[in-house]
Order: structure tokens, then C-alpha cells, then sequence
């Protein structure tokens, strides 16, 4: 049956006729009251009816605005009670699990408030273990009518509302609705609610709707996970949360029963996420402080707290990292703690970074044994990971060889040095990911079949990857173990980062990557191409390229050598391309100085060379007028796109051999001059 007839707003009298039916009706199945305009006060009189209806099992109510603009919610409230049994309103009640004698429906299988079907059937039969309404524009009206269904659904554990509107549409305008987190809120402090992981990360509940939310946080006894991630709670719901926490760890049930007075028992929670929330130093404090018990409560167990991208850290703010470092120091059960996309300065790094080292040699102090292994397996118990600047490295995990898989969301340069050494003793590390570059360690460090019989990884293609100096010093690293990989493609990454002008100590990765060239013999093809080395960049890879005795096909183009953009801006210097070429050249009889003799193919295109880096590398190709030798190794040889003018074209086309090397198509781009004279001296280009 659908009633689908506009209904003036505030015209109650229809509704209270359709309850009165609904009242004594034993026969209707279906009801559809969409788009009628019902309002709170409507859904009131609606409730009164549904009550004590046995027999209705759908009923649509969306598009009907429930809550109205002054957030009053007693209509959704009154509907909420009528589809399912009401929770006790008082801490008192629900201490002693005190029923409340009320009429309810027990028929209703699905219901829709505003856009989502709730499965009330199915929450009242507890055949529901994981309820999951991320993105379903569940608002505060869903909420009211789900929390007394979910309190009462023993099969329910995990609970996810991620991305959605709980506190209304109109709470990024400044005015909110959270009336429906406090209704969760009741319901998670209930006895028969077993909710364990909650997930309302996304939205935008901000400061009244956490409030609301954490009023019975310190009866949140079966609650381990709280992701409240992306929702503005700022200082006042930072303030609010470290309030429950110390609540929770003091708060008695001051309920006599008899002559006994009950203690109440701690609170459960293990994780809490509370990333991007725009929390300052002074909001961490107010958590860190009930965290750590300096508020006169015992401290709180938290195996994890995530408070990344946030505003902590800064000059002059480095009451967050102390407060951090105090819970590090109290607090034996911290796993993990997660606080990467700051604004941390070395300064707070190294205020962290020694509260970690005192608790772990507290650890090892209290754990003394003959047994190394057994002693880091004790270690581990409580202080499971290291964090450096922005990411947590689990050191003790990898020395020994407990980890087949890492990931890093983010890693500095520094970071990356101490994981590649711990990794030169590590046997067990199969993939390692790194800003969601993934890196197959386990293959690259194997000298044969890979773990599983997996055949060895001869070729590793990581192009426009977003690689950055950390990706290369660990996979120098790795590659100084390597025999087996022939072909490394590691094009459009601006290693060297994006700035033309590169500085000097952004290039740690390149020369890790040029000191493994020196040794490894197998690598076959290196494509570093678009990737922004510059004229410091070039300088160390060609030390590097020098002393390779493996290399045939590298593609160095589009990396700026000569500082000189191709239209034109910049500086140009010699340094990066005479450094290139040198490392090419054929030495002088006498000199021992190492230069390469193996590849045979050459790419250097749109590097901004100039008339006179085409001058400097035609000396590679130029017959010496002591011995008249020059490099013959190289066989194809693309300049394509270097604005070489006629100085450098000359220069180039006094060598015969170049006429295998620059494909004509790619010649034009050269410019007419260039063309010109290399075609009249080589007589053509094959």
C-alpha cells in the first residue's frame, strides 16, 4: 500500500487516523509514507500506533525530514521506541540492567528513515556480525531508531558508518545535530551491546557531536576500536575524550546494592584513531595527560593511537611531543603510536625519539636473559615498533626475522639509511612497501628460486611510481645483494624532486643507487629517465656508470643535466654533462682511471645540452689525436631535443659513427643547423 499524497506540514490529524488503524489493522504488510512532509511531529503521532502494531514488516519513511532545522528529535525519538525496545535512560539502570516496561513493535523487518534500509529483523535475530553502512547517508534520524536495535543485538561486533552525515547535513553550516551520537553513545554502554570496533571516521561531527558521543565513554566496556578519524573535533572533543578516559579509569558504580558497592570495570579500548582532525599541540596534551594518568587516574592501556595529520609539533610547541613522550615512558602496553603528517621539528624528534630509547632499555633492564631471542620476544610484549620523524619502523621485529610484510605510508631519507641496514641482516622481510611503491624484497635479496619455488626475478618495472630519494637508497641497498635482476625500469619519478635547481643533500638515494652500479655485473638495461637528476644528480650517476661493467641499454633522457629547462629557463653549467661524458671517454694510456666500455645504447635526450654539452660529448665519440682511439661501445646514441645549434651539430658530425646512432625523426627536433652538418659529414643517417 503506498500513500504517496502530499500531506500538509503540520497536519497531524491524518497521521493520528493512520496510527489508529495501524493500532487495530492485523492484515497490512507493507506502508509507504515517503515525501509526505510528516516532520517530527508526525512521526510522533505515527509511533503511537506502530507500538502496538504485530503485523507490519516494511515501512517507508524517507524523505520526510524527521529532524527539523532546531534539531529537535523527539519525533525520531518517540519512532525509535516504537520499532524496538527503549534503553534505560540513567547510568543507574543500566548498572543494574533495569528493563524498561514498554510496548513495542516486534514485527518490522526493514525500515527507511531517510535513504537506507535498516534490518531491524535481522538485528533483533542477531544474524548480523558486522554492520556496514559506510557511504549510505546514514544521518541522526538512522541513528536514533538503530542504536536501540543495536544494543539489544548480541551478534553485532563491529559497526562501520564511515563517510556518512550522523550529525545532520547542516552540521558543516555550523549548527549540529548530535543527538544521534548520543544515542549510540547509551547504546555501546549497554550490557548486551557487543559492539567491539566502531568506525565513524568522515563525518564531520566535530566538537559537540564528539561530546555527545564520549558522554558514556567511560561505560564503554566491550569497545576496543574507535576510528574518529576526519571529523574536526578540535580541542573542546580532544578535551572531552581525555575527560572519559580519566572518568573510566577512577569511575566506581555508586549503585548500592544491598550493603555492596560495586567497582566497575575498566574500559576496554585499545585503538583509537584521531587522525586529520585538526587537533593542536594543547588538544594531544589534553589526551596524552588522561593517557598517561598525570591527571590522577591510573593509565590507560591504549595499544594504539593514531594522531597523524593533524597541526601538532611546530616552533615553539613542543609541549605535545613531551606529553607524547611521558605516555611512551608510562604507558607498557603502547604498540603503536602514529603521528606522521605533522609539522614535528628535529628538536620534538628528538624529545620522542629518547622516550622511546629509555622505555626500551627500561624493557631490556627488567627482562635480562641468556637467551637473545627469548629476550626480544619479551621485549616485543609491550613496545612493538620504533618511530623516527614520521613513520614507526619495528626494529626488534626485523632483526629477528618475524616480519614477511612492511608498509610505510610515508618515510623520510634518514629513515630509510636505518631500515636498509637492518635490513642487510634480515632473512625473513618478503615485500616491503613504501608510499605504496611495493618492493619485492624477498625476491631481490634471494640467490635463486623465490620463497614458495617462485621463480627469480629477473626484471623489476617500478615507472612514474612517485619514487623518491628513500625508494633508491633502499633498493641500492637490496640490489647490493642482488645477482639475478638483468632490467631495472625506474622512469618518470623525479627521484631528485621536482626543483630544477636540485641541492646537494636531496641526492643520498642517487648516490646509494651509483655505488651499487660500481659493483653489480648483471643489470643489463637502467631506465632512469624524466626523473629530474639534475646537474649534481648526473655528477654522482656518472661515478657510478664509470666503474659498470653490466650495463648495455640506459635511457638517461628528460633529467635536465646542464640545469637548462628546454624552454630555455635556468642557468647552464658544464659540470653534470662533462661528468657524463667523462665517464664514457677513453682514458689516456697510463691513466687506470675506470670508464665504461659496455653500453651500447645511449639515451640523452631533452636534457637541455646547449651548443657547448654538445661539444663536450662529442669528445666521447672523437678519435684522440695522441692514439686516436675513442669509445666504440656506443652503437645508438639519441640527442634528440638539446637545442645543440650548430657548434654542437658540428662538433658531433665530425664522427662517423654517429650515423647509427640518431634516428632522423628524432634528429629534426635537433634544430637545422645540427641536421644539416651532421648529414653532410656523415651522408646520412640509417
Amino acid at each position: 500500500m503506498a500513500l504517496c499524497r502530499a500531506l500538509c506540514e503540520g497536519q497531524v490529524r491524518g497521521l493520528l487516523a493512520i496510527a489508529s488503524a495501524l493500532r487495530i489493522n492485523s492484515t497490512l504488510t507493507y506502508l509507504n509514507l515517503s515525501r509526505n512532509l510528516i516532520g517530527p511531529a508526525g512521526a510522533a503521532a505515527l509511533a503511537s500506533g506502530l507500538a502496538h502494531n504485530s503485523r507490519l514488516q516494511v515501512l517507508d519513511l524517507s524523505n520526510n525530514d524527521l529532524v527539523d532545522e532546531g534539531a529537535n528529535s523527539d519525533g525520531i525519538q518517540a519512532l525509535a521506541e516504537a520499532v524496538a525496545r527503549p534503553l534505560p535512560k540513567s547510568m543507574a539502570a543500566i548498572a543494574l540492567e533495569v528493563p524498561v516496561s514498554k510496548t513495542y513493535n516486534t514485527s518490522l523487518e526493514t525500515l527507511r528513515v531517510r535513504t537506507v534500509e535498516l534490518r531491524l529483523g535481522a538485528l533483533r535475530r542477531s544474524e548480523i556480525a558486522c554492520l556496514d553502512l559506510r557511504n549510505s547517508n546514514v544521518g541522526a534520524e538512522d541513528l536514533h531508531v538503530l542504536a536501540p536495535a543495536l544494543a539489544l543485538s548480541r551478534g553485532v561486533s563491529t559497526l562501520l558508518l564511515g563517510h556518512n552525515v550522523v550529525c545532520g547535513r547542516a552540521a558543516m553550516h555550523e549548527w549540529e545535530v548530535p543527538g544521534g551520537l548520543g544515542a549510540l553513545g547509551v547504546c555501546l554502554a549497554q550490557p548486551t551491546c557487543n559492539i567491539t570496533t566502531l568506525d565513524l571516521s568522515h563525518n564531520n561531527i566535530a566538537r559537540q557531536g564528539a561530546k555527545a558521543l564520549v558522554a558514556c565513554m567511560r561505560h564503554f566496556f566491550r569497545l576496543k576500536e574507535l576510528n574518529l578519524a576526519s571529523n574536526k573535533i578540535g580541542i573542546e572533543g580532544a578535551a572531552a575524550i581525555g575527560a572519559a578516559f580519566a572518568q573510566g579509569r577512577t569511575i566506581r558504580k555508586d549503585v548500592m546494592m544491598g550493603s555492596v558497592r560495586e567497582r566497575a570495570p575498566p574500559m576496554a579500548l585499545e585503538s583509537l584513531i584521531l587522525r586529520d582532525n585538526s587537533l593542536s599541540p594543547a588538544a594531544a596534551c589534553q589526551i596524552t595527560a588522561a593517557l598517561t594518568g598525570s591527571t590522577g587516574s591510573a593509565p590507560h592501556p591504549l595499544k594504539l593511537l593514531d594522531l597523524s595529520e593533524n597541526m601538532l609539533g611546530g616552533r615553539k610547541q613542543e609541549e605535545a611531543a613531551a606529553g607524547l613522550a611521558r605516555m611512551i615512558a608510562s604507558n607498557s602496553a603502547l604498540e603503536s603510536l602514529i603521528m606522521g603528517h605533522n609539522k614535528w621539528t628535529f628538536t620534538e624528534v628528538e624529545i620522542i625519539s629518547e622516550a622511546v630509547s629509555a622505555a626500551l632499555a627500561e624493557h631490556l633492564a627488567k627482562h635480562q636473559t641468556t637467551d637473545s631471542s627469548q629476550q626480544a620476544d619479551q621485549c616485543r610484549s609491550s613496545l612493538r615498533v620504533i618511530q623516527l620523524n614520521e613513520m614507526e619502523i619495528p626494529l626488534y621485529d626485523l632483526h629477528t626475522n618475524v616480519l614477511q610484510e612492511l608498509a610505510f605510508p610515508k618515510l623520510c631519507a634518514e629513515d630509510a639509511s636505518l631500515i636498509a641496514s637492518v635490513l642487510e641482516r634480515n632473512t625473513s622481510l618478503d615485500r616491503l612497501t613504501v608510499r605504496g611503491v611495493c618492493m619485492p624484497v624477498g625476491l631481490l635479496t634471494c640467490s635463486g628460486a623465490g620463497p614458495g619455488g617462485v621463480a627469480p626475478l629477473t626484471a623489476l618495472h617500478l615507472p612514474r611510481s612517485s619514487l623518491g630519494q628513500e625508494h633508491l637508497i633502499l633498493l641500492g641497498h637490496l640490489l647490493m645483494r642482488n645477482s639475478l635482476l638483468t632490467e631495472l625500469d625506474l622512469s618518470g619519478n623525479f627521484v631528485a624532486g621536482r626543483e630544477r635547481d636540485v641541492e646537494l643533500e636531496r641526492l643520498e638515494g642517487i648516490e646509494v643507487l651509483a655505488n651499487m652500479l660500481k659493483t653489480n655485473t648483471t643489470m643489463h638495461s637502467l631506465d632512469l629517465s624524466t626523473n629530474i637528476l639534475g646537474i649534481y644528480g648526473t655528477q654522482r650517476l656518472a661515478a657510478g656508470l664509470a666503474g659498470n661493467r653490466g650495463i648495455t641499454k640506459l635511457n638517461l633522457a628528460n633529467n635536465n643535466m646542464c640545469g637548462v629547462q628546454t624552454t630555455g629557463y635556468g642557468d647552464w653549467l658544464a659540470e653534470g654533462i662533462k661528468a657524463l661524458a667523462g665517464a664514457f671517454a677513453v682514458r689516456k694510456e697510463g691513466d687506470e682511471t675506470p670508464y665504461n666500455t659496455t653500453v651500447t645504447s645511449l639515451d640523452l635526450s631533452n636534457n637541455g645540452f646547449g651548443p657547448l654539452g654538445g661539444v663536450e660529448f662529442a669528445r666521447v665519440l672523437t678519435p684522440s689525436e695522441e692514439d686516436g682511439r675513442a669509445n666504440s661501445s656506443l652503437v645508438h646514441l639519441d640527442l634528440s631535443n638539446n637545442r645543440l645549434a650548430a657548434a654542437g651539430g658540428v662538433a658531433l658530425a665530425r664522427n662517423q659513427g654517429v650515423r647509427r646512432a640518431l634516428p632522423t625523426r628524432q634528429g629534426e627536433r635537433c634544430g637545422a643547423p645540427f641536421l644539416g652538418a651532421l648529414l653532410g659529414a656523415a651522408g646520412g643517417c640509417s
